[in-house]
Order: C-alpha cells, then structure tokens, then sequence
C-alpha cells in the first residue's frame, strides 16, 4: 500500500502513486517476487489524523504485505496500528518523530537530515555567515526546519526561521523579512510553495544565495532559468546524472512502464520506485509467505544493503533514531542541470 499526503492542502507528493505503481509492473514483468505478482492500492491520509488512522486500519484489514514510500504528517496516530500488525513501512519519508522511533518504520529519506543537509551546504558557501530558514508555519514545518538551522550553526554560521502561512498565496512579506540581514536563504518548505517564493526573491534581491532540498526543487515546476545557481541537496543520485546505474534503470523503467506520466521522472518518484524495489529485495529472501509478519522480521535483519544508490544501508532495530540512510548529495543548478559537487555523496551531521 502507498499511503501518505498523496494530496492534501499543506503538502502533496502526487508522484508517489504512478511511480509505485510503475515500479511494480516493471517487477512484475520479470516476474514478481519469488513468482508472486505485486499488486498496489493507495490511501490518501490527507493531512488529517482521522483520516489517516482510517487508512492503517485499511492496511490491516486488506492484509498488505508492506505500506511503501509512505509520507505523512500524521505517523503519531499511523505507525502504532501498523506497528501492533506488524505491517513494515518501508522506505517511508520521517517528517515526525514517531517516524524516526516506531518499530515499524524503516525510513529512507530523513526530512530533517534532508533540511538540514541545506543549512550544512549554505553555510559551506564562500561568504555566507547569516542564513533565513523559510518554513511552513505549523508545529511539523518548523520542527523540520529547526535541523537547518541547528547543521547551519553547527558548520558557523548563524541562522533564523522566517514563518510562512500554509496557505499563503503572497509572500512578498515573509521574503522581504529573509532577505534583510541574510546572506543566504533555505527553502525547507513544499514546492507549490517555494514555485512563489524563489521568483519573489529574485525579484527582490537577482544575487540571494539559494537552497532547499530535491524534492522541493523538483516540485516547483519553474524554469531552468529561475532555478539556476540554487543548491540542492538530495538523498539520492540526481536525475540528471545518468552514469548511475541505478538512476538509469529507474528513467528505463520510468519510460517504458510510466504510460508516459513525466511526473514520475523526479526526485520523489525515484524514492516511490526505489521503495518497490528495496521491498522486492527484501522479500525474495523470505522461504514461505511473504506476509507482513514475515517481511517486518526480514526488515530487521537487513545489513550492510549497498543496492541501486543505497550505501551500507543497516537497520539497527535497537536504534533510537532510524535514520539508516544517512549520505546526502549535494548538487547545483546549472545549466537545466542538478550537478553533483566534488566530494559526494557526503554523510550528514
């Protein structure tokens, strides 16, 4: 099952659905797990815990072998119903705390880390020293957004958040507030948002220094030229960096089995398939029924995973922080393009 903000008001990562669902029919093509086609359903949490509790209890009463690339902000009320089914997360995104100490979560991308990757690279940057931190007015934007300010001091430099509403249509305002007195701002907000802040600041300011993470680069569905020179840090490989064998086999299939959706060839659609995939790894190992019980147990017992662009990946069931992929890429736009800076991937802290 994918679950997650599939769309909601505050967030939305419409790519998770198609790309999940492509990644199991390009499995299923070369045969399933073990023989065993996959087969994907979806629940939309919504940004409501209501909701959200409704699609646990859905994954346990349709008895999913896994929820997959799961992103919510509501794995609080999620993760102790999947948790008591014994039913994995896998490869889910950690946005609240329940997602970095459930036994049941298995994270692949660490918001924080992933925030605070931004504040790490800002602050590496020649002549940066004050830093705004632009984030989603709500207890959950500004937790996340706490991690660039907290790696941004921690490398030197100093750093604020700027508050920005949920639903802001104008934000003029709040970039007016980040630019005076910054040298540089990070964008740890959606990308329906940042595709109004970025052109305001460069409206206000051409020469702002700029960075966020790829998922928001990804969303905000501006021009090469408005994104230009804007570092990006990324948990993965960029899409653009087709000498990774792992980011080529992900646009093969992305191309062949997408039905021609462009929107699964991003950044969140490369997690959504490489979620499919680590659950297909995962569960060829198991002899038996490849049930929930047994794919949460086979979880557990993953060690030393180098697979597609995953390194060392571990799961320390002991762990308080189940942050187990811990390398980021840092990258920036140039020239269309998300390259790769010397010295990646690097790890996070």
């Amino acid at each position: 099952m994918v679950m997650g903000e599939i769309q909601s008001a505050i967030y939305s990562q419409p790519e998770m659905v198609p790309s999940v669902t492509m990644a199991a029919a390009a499995l299923n093509a070369s045969g399933g797990v073990n023989g065993h086609p996959l087969k994907v359903e979806s629940c939309n949490t919504n940004a409501d815990n209501n909701t959200a509790i409704a699609c646990a209890r859905k994954a346990v009463s349709d008895k999913v072998a896994a929820v997959v690339d799961m992103a919510t902000f509501e794995g609080a009320a999620v993760l102790p119903i999947l948790q008591a089914a014994k039913i994995p997360a896998i490869a889910s995104q950690a946005f609240t705390p329940a997602d970095y100490s459930s036994p049941a979560a298995f994270p692949l991308i660490d918001a924080a880390s992933g925030f605070g990757a931004t504040g790490q690279q800002l602050a590496g940057v020649a002549g940066v020293k004050k830093i705004a931190v632009m984030a989603i007015d709500s207890q959950a934007g500004l937790a996340a957004a706490q991690a660039t300010v907290n790696l941004a001091k921690a490398k030197g430099a100093s750093a604020r958040l700027v508050p920005v509403p949920q639903t802001a249509t104008d934000v003029s305002s709040q970039v007016q507030d980040a630019i005076h007195g910054s040298d540089a701002i990070a964008l740890a907000v959606p990308g329906q948002v940042a595709a109004l802040i970025i052109p305001a600041i460069r409206q206000q300011d051409s020469k702002m220094i700029i960075g966020t993470s790829s998922g928001v680069y990804s969303q905000a569905g501006l021009s090469a030229a408005q994104l230009e020179g804007i570092y990006v840090d990324s948990p993965n490989p960029p899409l653009d960096d087709t000498n990774d064998s792992s980011i080529s086999k992900f646009l093969a299939d992305a191309q062949k089995y997408g039905n021609g959706n462009k929107a699964i060839e991003t950044s969140n659609g490369l997690l959504g398939w490489t979620s499919v995939q680590l659950f297909a790894k995962v569960a060829s190992g198991i002899s038996g029924s490849i049930n929930s019980a047994a794919v949460f147990t086979a979880m557990n017992g993953v060690k030393n995973l180098d697979f597609l662009w995953l390194k060392n990946y571990t799961v320390d069931p002991s762990s308080k922080n189940r942050v187990f992929n811990k390398y980021i890429y840092l990258c920036r736009a140039t020239g269309g393009k998300l390259v790769v800076e010397p010295g990646n991937p690097i790890l996070v802290g």
